[in-house]
């Protein structure tokens, strides 16, 4: 614990670097010290976590100014969607593109990375008796999203990601559309990622009789 404290303090006196790989990479460390330094029952590094979450809600904003959510087109929030549009031509392309497959690595780990960092703060705030203030408007809630698929995820170049793009469904999942958007996906769609967000909204019982109809496991 001396060691993450030191770590932390490192972090923290460093100054915010305005980059969008920075944003993201400190709201990833600072996500995974709090959640180690809040769960771990130690008084010392619960009081520590418990002073420093205003730390992370500035990095959850700072990473939110780089955000896209652009990430459907001709979509709507009431259930899952093929991305479709100008990132469809390049599925289609001869020469699949190198910058837009890191683009996309880049995007979707930031949306990710909000979504969960937005909700360990919510619950931490729920724990600890804080008040909840919604700093998103509903337009800004029902745009936030994140993309289920399995095989985007596990291309190892841009000719690969082309190919699964083109060739495997990929759907985005917004606000309250887990359920339906799992109606549609197959066990090989759904990752680590979109098997935690199952388990958050369905509970663990339930995932686990999805997966295992499909003939899969949590």
């Amino acid at each position: 614990m001396r060691c993450i404290e030191t770590k932390v303090d490192d972090l923290l006196n460093s100054d915010p670097q305005p980059g969008p790989l920075d944003a993201l990479a400190r709201t990833q460390a600072l996500l995974l010290y709090q959640a180690i330094r809040f769960f771990d029952g130690d008084v010392l590094a619960r009081s520590s976590a418990d002073a420093t979450f205003c730390e992370l809600e500035s990095s959850i904003h700072a990473l939110h100014e780089h955000v896209s959510w652009d990430v459907a087109s001709g979509s709507d929030s009431s259930g899952p969607t093929t991305i479709t549009g100008a990132a469809e031509s390049f599925s289609l392309a001869i020469h699949p593109s190198w910058q837009f497959w890191r683009a996309w690595v880049y995007q979707e780990s930031a949306r990710r990375t909000f979504l969960v960092a937005s909700f360990f703060v919510h619950v931490w705030k729920m724990l600890t008796g804080q008040p909840l203030v919604h700093r998103w408007g509903d337009e800004e809630l029902r745009r936030q999203c994140w993309t289920l698929s399995a095989h985007l995820w596990g291309a190892r170049d841009a000719l690969d990601f082309a190919a699964a793009w083109r060739d495997r469904n990929h759907h985005v999942v917004r606000r309250g559309t887990i359920r339906s958007t799992m109606m549609d996906a197959g066990p090989s769609d759904v990752e680590a990622f979109g098997k935690m967000m199952m388990t958050a909204a369905l509970g663990v019982d339930e995932t686990e009789a999805w997966l295992g109809l499909m003939g899969a496991k949590l």
